[in-house]
């Protein structure tokens, strides 16, 4: 018997994926969750490696200049947690309003010009285009 004479197709993956897993990695919730683990992965990573740099430099340095190295970076954190003024925040939730406001003011505007002067046709002094299909 060939190989293409099988009824069954042939599989991708030495394992079989369960069909509930196969809905969960092609729906949006399941993106939704993946990018989030992403994100908590690079997060954590992130806190690994700076409390390993931590022990390196303390050894590297001593205790004086990893004092003022430390003392020099929380302020720096600390100015940083203020210097934006929250206008991340803001923009999180101001630009989705914009944008939903704007395209209702759009479809309005779309909807009152069709009333007042019917559909919007090109205006020119030229014969009207052949249509090739």
């Amino acid at each position: 018997m060939a190989l293409t004479d099988s009824k069954r197709p042939p599989r991708a993956f030495a394992f079989r994926v369960p069909a509930r897993l196969q809905a969960w990695l092609a729906s949006e919730r399941g993106a939704i969750q993946r990018m989030a683990c992403g994100a908590f992965a690079i997060r954590v990573t992130g806190a690994i490696t700076i409390f390993l740099s931590q022990i390196l430099l303390a050894r590297w340095m001593g205790s004086a200049e990893f004092g003022i190295y430390v003392y020099a970076w929380t302020w720096l954190q600390m100015v940083g947690d203020i210097i934006h003024l929250g206008l991340p925040l803001t923009a999180q939730r101001t630009i989705p309003e914009y944008t939903q406001s704007r395209q209702a003011r759009a479809a309005a505007m779309k909807r009152t010009t069709r009333r007042r002067h019917g559909p919007a046709e090109p205006r020119t002094n030229s014969p009207p285009r052949q249509r090739y299909f």
